[in-house]
């Protein structure tokens, strides 16, 4: 894939990988050897063996957990130099358990003494909490020795090899949040060098046509008599392919060149020129040598570079000198600015809005640090850009800087994320540049306790909006009529409510008449028909009474005089149900259905009418572990099936429904509250159950003014509504027994401490012995299960 500009920096010392292997053997020799090495969110797994005599064939299983690592990409995560082939299986999904196998190895393929039998490139995942840990298991390498073939194995009994580092592999780490930026392995940006003067080392890059080859030619200038040279070079490999002595390095030194890769992590090289004699000795300009690097991907310019701890030894009229580049930092830069397009600066409406600025603050406390050189910065800024309501595009519509320094969007998340210093840094020296219309959105969280806080936040819009303000509509006159519950039961009442508007230039009205225009004996104004209610505000209610089961219709009529002097009558309608229920879960009046095909609330008094007897639902057999609670449940009204039948206990659910059931299962259903919602209406089935369960923070919506009535409920959601439930009801959930999940890691923070403890008190399992899978979404099974466990369950 095209890499964009990466602007002429230096690496000037590379990091080196950290590397720690633990040996597993069950004799002196021969021993398998698992290492591994992390940089980034890449793990890399070395298998290698030494003391063999002649290896035939070799087998691992080698299980990937998937809550923390990605998929292992045979092709390109499984790398090996054994002849006969490699077979890589992913013969059991669910635990993502690969075979390693090498086969087909006779006497001239046979491995011997010490090598590699495969390396393995795991993605870590970005929330995860990597394990110390990974373990290759069931393992063999069969051994042509001259006995015989005989397999060794790992451990002995236990068959398993640990490939084990703690100094990467750090569980109790806290996850990061999703929203933390997006850190990329992108260089930070660095100023150009200052060049040398009088005696001078030299290095240039260019770059071919394709992009695919950068050529580093190493020249001198100003010297007298150079006798000796040497550089250190090193080669970034995640960028260059390595380099070979053979093919890639040229010079025209008489005396030879010495290519050495002393440091294989990091694929830093010597080039060394000696027995240089007075014959020989290099004077006045020249090259010393020309290297070619490879690229792994094409770019558009050169990748800056550096020559280390590098002299030059002149024997110049005082003795022998050695010329080092540049004095104390003695490296050498590879610059060469014909190579690099030209940067045009954009047009932008505004320059140098800084970050401080919009967020706020410019500091973050002490804490604001890193560790060990790894990136344990508890703070981090989100930044998030906007033109007019959709995402902006970096650099067409906003770009960033770093004291002056133009930056990629990989490098600006990398300064956002402490990736490069720290936080406060990075909130003192960012400033932006923005076209009008664009929003820029900043915010400061700090990480405590594995769970983001928000400091502080701020945004800034740049120009205002450029979309074209919408005209105020002219008024018109009207009456919306709406009800606090549009289902009751038969003992039951609510209040129907009247909101008027009054058309421009009109005389308004001073009341609202409502009466019940169908259903008249199934419902009324406490025994009469009609009631004429005064206007407060522009608003008038009015309680009615159930008298049946039934279906009825409230009109309010609102008559005003027109700005002619006509009288003019505005009506609107609510239809209320009444049911042998003090809570139900049919559809309302704006014909929005749940998703799930239909509530699963349902009558009260089902024992009497005959409704829900035990022989009732006709498809509960794939279900027999929920079955009893099921029966119990709609024995007592709380839940009921489709109306045909059958429970449809497979079939999704979704919030509202279960915020439905679980108010009913707590008995609070006769209990009154005010919903704040904005997607829960007064007039919706479910604004009772919402409005009750948001009263005793039972639920708490998304945290942008929505519930979500209509979406699918996930498991670790409907576990965390029944836990704040037990806790509002006093619910005892002592522990009987400790339950562990593979795919804890995957289960929100918010939902963490619910979740763990319904379990460990018996009334929610796992989808399996093993998973849980928070995400996944409850089906109704699920919900009258967890129910009847917590509530309605007689231990």
């Amino acid at each position: 894939m095209k890499k964009k500009l990466i602007s002429l920096v230096c690496a000037l010392s590379m990091v080196a990988t950290l590397f720690a292997s633990f040996t597993v053997v069950n004799a002196a020799s021969p021993s398998i050897v698992g290492t591994a090495t992390k940089n980034g969110n890449k793990v890399t797994v070395e298998i290698k063996y030494d003391g063999f005599t002649k290896v035939s064939a070799a087998q691992f299983e080698f299980p990937v957990d998937i809550t923390k690592f990605e998929a292992v990409d045979k092709a390109a995560d499984v790398k090996t130099a054994v002849s006969g082939g490699i077979l890589v299986d992913n013969y059991d999904a669910p635990t993502n358990t690969y075979i390693f196998g090498w086969s087909g190895l006779t006497a001239d393929t046979w491995l011997a003494g010490s090598g590699t039998l495969a390396t393995i490139t795991l993605t870590v995942k970005a929330d995860a909490k990597v394990p110390k840990t990974l373990t290759i298991n069931n393992g063999y390498i069969k051994d042509q020795v001259d006995s015989g073939a005989v397999e060794y194995r790992p451990t002995g009994t236990d068959n398993k090899l640990t490939v084990d580092d703690v100094a990467i592999f750090d569980p109790d780490a806290p996850a990061a949040p999703l929203d933390r930026p997006t850190t990329s392995d992108e260089a930070e940006p660095t100023a150009a060098p200052t060049p040398v003067t009088g005696a001078q080392i030299k290095g240039e890059a260019t770059l071919n046509a394709a992009g695919t080859e950068a050529t580093v030619v190493i020249s001198y200038e100003g010297f007298t008599k150079v006798s000796a040279a040497q550089f250190e070079f090193p080669v970034d490999t995640t960028k260059f392919e390595a380099v070979n002595k053979a093919t890639d390095v040229k010079t025209s030194v008489s005396g030879g060149i010495l290519v050495d890769n002393y440091d294989a992590p990091t694929n830093t090289y010597i080039f060394g020129w000696s027995g240089l004699t007075a014959d020989t000795w290099l004077e006045g300009s020249g090259t010393l040598a020309t290297i070619t690097l490879k690229l792994k991907d094409a770019v558009d310019a050169p990748i800056d570079l550096a020559i280390n701890n590098g002299y030059i030894k002149d024997q110049v009229d005082s003795g022998a000198v050695e010329y080092r580049p540049s004095d104390a930092t003695n490296k050498l830069q590879v610059v060469n600015p014909s190579v690099a397009k030209p940067v045009v600066e954009k047009p932008y409406t505004k320059k140098d809005i800084k970050l401080s600025d919009i967020v706020g603050t410019t500091t973050t406390g002490a804490d604001d640090v890193k560790t060990d050189g790894a990136n344990e910065n508890p703070y981090y800024v989100v930044v998030t850009a906007t033109k007019n309501g959709s995402p902006a595009t970096y650099e067409d519509d906003y770009v960033a800087y770093y004291n002056g320094l133009k930056l990629t969007q990989g490098q600006l998340n990398n300064y956002l994320a402490g990736k490069y210093g720290t936080v406060a840094d990075a909130l003192a020296n960012i400033t932006f540049s923005a076209n009008s219309g664009v929003k820029i959105d900043a915010e400061l969280d700090k990480i405590v306790d594995g769970e983001a806080e928000k400091i502080q936040e701020g945004s800034t819009t740049i120009g205002g909006s450029v979309s074209t303000p919408k005209p105020t509509p002219t008024p018109t006159a009207g009456v919306k009529v709406t009800a606090d519950k549009t289902e009751i039961s038969s003992d039951g009442s609510t209040r129907v409510n009247a909101v008027v508007t009054d058309a421009e230039g009109a005389t308004p009205g001073s009341e609202v008449k409502f009466t019940v225009s169908s259903g008249a004996d199934v419902l009324d104004f406490d025994g009469a028909t009609e009631a004429t209610v005064a206007l407060a505000d522009n608003k008038a209610s009015v309680r009615v009474y159930a008298k049946k089961v039934g279906t009825a219709t409230v009109k309010a009529a609102y008559t005003y005089t027109d700005k002619d002097g006509a009288e003019q009558t505005k009506e609107g309608t609510v239809t209320i149900r009444v049911k042998n229920t003090s809570i139900s879960g049919g559809s309302d009046g704006d014909n929005k259905k749940p998703s799930s095909g239909g509530p699963i609330a349902g009558p009260s008094d089902s024992i009497n009418n005959g409704t829900n007897w035990l022989g009732a639902f006709t498809d509960l057999d794939s279900v027999e572990w929920a079955k009893p609670s099921i029966l119990a449940l709609s024995l007592k009204g709380i839940v009921s099936g489709r109306g045909d039948g059958t429970f449809a206990p497979n079939d999704n659910i979704t919030r509202a429904e279960y915020c439905q059931i679980l108010i009913g299962a707590i008995e609070k259903s006769a209990e009154y509250a005010d919903s704040e919602f904005a997607d829960v209406p007064s007039d919706a089935w479910f604004y009772h159950a919402v409005s009750v369960a948001s009263k005793y923070g039972i639920v708490s919506g998304y945290g942008d003014g929505n519930f979500g009535p209509y979406d699918l409920i996930t498991r670790q959601d409907m576990a965390l509504m029944t836990y704040k439930a037990a806790q509002v009801m006093n619910k005892d959930l002592s522990a009987v027994r400790t339950m562990s999940f593979a795919d804890a890691g995957a289960i929100s923070a918010y939902a963490a401490e619910a979740v763990q403890t319904l379990a460990d008190a018996n009334i929610i399992n796992g989808v399996s012995d093993t998973e849980f899978a928070p995400k996944a979404n409850a089906t109704r099974a699920q919900a009258a299960k967890i129910l009847y466990d917590t509530f309605v369950k007689i231990n």
